[in-house]
């Protein structure tokens, strides 16, 4: 018996491992922002009993927060000894957490199933090391946490389908699914369709699931319904209002039907639209001579080019090898009506949301989708004549993805990156303060965002002063000729750090240094 569970344990210290490892690996360049460093300040302060509001992180495109504090919540007691480091820690390990929730639902769904542990396998796989699995995993941001509540709902809905006495299923996806809107608002895609099942299946709810998920949702939104009984309803109203203009295109919207495909292969589709990081926009590898298609080209050009091309491929052929497979199902698959309702519910709301076609309004999905591919490719494994065809070619197109993420990291999120804020911070004091700016591209770097960092790490330090100026410059063959101008200067993170004595020269201000 001990040696069994002693087994057990290895197992899923492995299983975790496989998890966490990529993850760790991207925390020194994942791109660390403004945002980042506010999410971060607000976690310490709940860490330290400082901040008790029912809100969440502000929802880009309308004057409201998420309902519920539960993301500055899971996070707080990584952030007690004011380290980001370990409050990124905490979001690969509940990512990764998450995501085997997520698996073992995909097992109780499939129980009887003979495709089952291939299946699982070329899941764990994809939401282990897939490009977009491991880019909202590596920074505190609120949806990169989403794939603990849906692991959560998807793990408590598969259970209680199974064997509907147990409560306790039902209490994780009550759990889940109540939490879920304060990690994203795509909350809907996964929560709905689960409802509308219980709902058709209400005779099997017994007392003991109805008092679990009533006292649990009870307990869970109190805070947020507090909160707007004593503010008249204004987070909820804020919500509802638009900040940004209504995107509403054919392109726009043909964009998202690509999402299904893109989230489980080898290319980033995290800058597929055009949006925050710029030249990245759709088509980009059609035009390669314009700025995007080069910005496309630098991560999936060369040997890549060939991986990408092949993943995606397979990606598409498994998918529709699924799709073949489950067009006469002998039994009601409930994993198959979820991810197809999800998906064109999620289609849907960003339709009549006029809201760009960014590719985290499906991520909650992405277990969902790994499921899919994964019995696609069980079906194929079946073939034995095709085995290793089947075989290499999922290697290359999760090998490709690790690549492009780490292309990708090198090239654009580095300067960015939580290493590259600390370095900044470092100088500061070290040079008794000075007035950071940033040049060019980096532009998107501010002072504000190293004052969110600093007042939690460096608390009793004066860092800033316009005695001095720390120049942050992007490393180019085309800058270099103001180097001269510098009292001292680093390169690291694909960024000279310049000091400069005195008011801002000229040359630096003609480089978009402000």
């Amino acid at each position: 018996m001990g040696s069994v569970s002693g087994n057990t344990l290895l197992r899923s210290l492995g299983l975790l491992l496989i998890f966490l490892v990529p993850r760790l690996c991207l925390l020194s360049d994942a791109r660390w922002t403004g945002e980042e460093s506010w999410f971060f300040a607000e976690i310490y302060s709940t860490s330290q009993g400082e901040r008790w509001s029912a809100l969440g992180t502000p929802v880009s495109g309308t004057r409201g927060a998420h309902p519920g504090p539960y993301f500055y919540w899971i996070l707080a007691p990584f952030a007690w000894t004011a380290s980001p480091w370990l409050v990124s820690f905490g979001v690969a390990l509940w990512d990764s957490m998450g995501h085997i929730c997520a698996l073992l639902g995909l097992r109780a769904f499939w129980r009887n199933s003979p495709h089952r542990k291939i299946a699982i396998t070329v899941a764990a796989l994809i939401l282990a090391a897939s490009p977009w699995a491991l880019l909202y995993a590596d920074r505190p941001w609120n949806s990169n946490l989403v794939s603990l509540p849906v692991g959560m709902a998807m793990l408590g809905f598969a259970m209680w389908w199974q064997d509907s006495s147990r409560w306790r299923a039902f209490g994780l996806l009550t759990a889940g699914l109540a939490i879920l809107p304060s990690f994203h608002l795509s909350a809907p895609i996964i929560g709905l369709p689960m409802l509308i099942a219980i709902a058709w299946r209400w005779r099997r709810l017994n007392r003991q699931s109805l008092a679990t998920g009533a006292l649990l949702s009870l307990l869970i939104w109190t805070p947020y319904g507090l909160h707007e009984w004593k503010n008249s309803g204004s987070n909820s109203r804020g919500l509802m209002s638009r900040s940004l203009p209504a995107v509403s295109s054919p392109s726009n919207s043909l964009l998202a039907l690509s999402w299904p495909i893109r989230l489980v292969g080898p290319e980033i589709g995290y800058h597929a639209q055009r949006g925050y990081w710029s030249p990245y926009q759709p088509m980009a590898w059609l035009n390669p001579k314009s700025e995007a298609g080069k910005s496309w080209m630098r991560i999936h050009g060369g040997i890549t080019l060939i991986g990408t091309v092949l993943g995606s491929l397979v990606m598409m052929i498994l998918w529709m090898v699924y799709i073949w497979h489950m067009r006469r199902p002998t039994t009601l698959d409930p994993f198959a009506l979820l991810l197809l309702s999800g998906t064109l519910l999620g289609w849907a709301l960003l339709i009549v949301a006029g809201r760009r076609a960014y590719p985290h309004y499906l991520h909650p999905m992405l277990p969902y989708y790994a499921g899919a591919i994964g019995i696609g490719f069980s079906v194929v494994w079946r073939q034995r004549n095709l085995r290793w065809i089947a075989a290499s070619m999922l290697g290359v197109s999760l090998l490709t993805g690790m690549n492009t993420v780490h292309r990708f990291q090198h090239y654009n999120d580095r300067a960015y990156g939580l290493s590259a804020n600390l370095l900044s911070i470092d100088l500061l004091s070290r040079f008794g303060g000075a007035r950071p700016v940033f040049c060019g591209s980096l532009g998107y770097r501010n002072p504000r965002q190293l004052k969110s960092l600093a007042q939690v790490i460096q608390p009793e330090k004066h860092l800033f002063s316009n005695d001095t100026t720390l120049v942050h410059l992007p490393s180019n063959t085309k800058n270099e000729s103001v180097l001269s101008d510098s009292h001292w200067k680093q390169n690291a993170y694909g960024i000279n750090h310049i000091l400069v004595l005195g008011p801002l020269p000229q040359a630096f201000r003609s480089l978009g240094c402000r």
